[in-house]
């Protein structure tokens, strides 16, 4: 079991390391040995935590929730639950620490590329309207390290977030066993999964360019601008000259904006079109 945890953490050459008396993790250059991997999920732990960074491959993602989260609420867990295995990802949530921040391990059947798997999962987050950033919702992997499972402070939740069994509650070899079977158990087809992410980032992607499209098509502006500030003298004097040409000496220059104006809003008895947005063109006739 030991063997299989260590397998987990591919990259060695750096990692993080937190002393009880430090507020702050401190970064360190590796290697980081097994015996220093393992002596932190020791019952009681050595006096210290650690983190690793992730290597160009991962077995899992983790999402990570924040105490002071507005995600970290029973109903927000479930419904991330449901998001997520709408996308065939299902996962089993953990006390990261005695903070009380969760972790949401999504673990797959095989490793897959870790850039890949933020990138997506990260995509796929932000179009279904969450925000991303330190203390609120974190995609792992990512650039920074995270601290390792099953250190003190470390917890199995229920659906609801609530602790059922604290590390130190049980020794160590039944908490690898229990957290081995969990990613087992909860074990994803990332291929099917990114599949499926792609598909609705892409129906996402089109509705927004609808929108767009929407927003700046002229039959928007007819429907925003409608007969507002529309000058009736000046569309009545608009309307004569666009028939008749021009009648009076000096007239061009109001001649223009008049027909401007007319044109704006059209002339539906006549059959005239309102052109919004064209009014750089209006006046031709009048040359």
């Amino acid at each position: 079991m030991a063997r299989c945890f260590l397998s987990l953490f591919s990259r060695r050459d750096v990692y993080i390391q937190k002393l009880s008396s430090q507020l702050r993790w401190t970064h360190k250059k590796g290697p980081l040995r097994d015996y220093q991997l393992l002596g932190v999920v020791e019952d009681g732990g050595c006096g210290l935590w650690r983190g690793c960074y992730w290597g160009e491959e991962t077995k899992y993602a983790v999402l990570d929730i924040d105490a002071g989260s507005s995600y970290h609420n029973a109903q927000e867990l479930e419904r991330l639950r449901k998001i997520l295995a709408g996308m065939s990802l299902t996962g089993t949530a953990y006390r990261s620490s005695e903070s009380g921040g969760w972790h949401l391990y999504l673990p797959f059947s095989d490793w897959v590329s870790s850039k890949e798997v933020e990138v997506t999962i990260k995509q796929f987050l932000k179009a279904s309207g969450y925000e991303l950033k330190g203390g609120t919702l974190e995609v792992f992997p990512t650039g920074n390290a995270l601290r390792l499972p099953l250190q003190p402070g470390f917890a199995w939740l229920d659906r609801q977030g609530e602790v059922t069994t604290r590390r130190e509650d049980i020794g160590r070899d039944e908490a690898l066993r229990r957290f081995l079977t969990d990613l087992q158990t909860y074990e994803n087809d990332w291929s099917e999964a990114k599949t499926l992410i792609d598909s609705e980032l892409a129906r996402y992607r089109d509705a927004q360019e609808a929108k767009h499209r929407g927003a700046i098509s002229t039959e928007g502006f007819d429907r925003l601008f409608d007969e507002r500030g529309k000058d009736q003298e000046q569309w009545e004097l608009g309307q004569k000259l666009w028939k008749e040409g021009l009648f009076e000496k000096g007239q061009r220059h109001d001649g223009i904006l008049a027909v401007g104006h007319y044109l704006w809003y059209g002339d539906p008895d006549r059959g005239v079109p309102s052109y919004s947005g064209s009014r750089h063109l209006f006046g031709q006739k009048l040359l």
